[in-house]
């Protein structure tokens, strides 16, 4: 994965696209269980993302890597081969 982060700092450009995908794409009721870090609702992920910490790095992380997986065709692959 490419630098994505200057001197190990989320760029506020990208906190903001994140923070703009989870605003509108997670549901408020809904909450995302990120390994051993624990359990979070969507305004405490939101958060993260705004401090700039490790849960909002992984956050960053996550949307880079969906992003990645739909450039490079791979998400495509793996819906059509679970789809056989």
């Amino acid at each position: 994965m490419p630098e994505i982060f200057e001197n190990n700092n989320i760029p506020e450009a990208i906190k903001k696209f994140v923070i703009t995908k989870l605003d509108i794409g997670f549901p408020s009721d809904k909450g995302l269980s990120i390994g051993s870090q624990g359990n979070f609702s969507k305004q405490e992920l939101i958060e993260h993302v705004e401090k700039g910490d490790e849960i909002g790095k992984t956050m960053v992380r996550i949307q880079y890597e969906f992003l990645e997986s739909i450039k490079n065709g791979k998400l495509l692959r793996e819906i059509n081969t679970a789809s056989k």
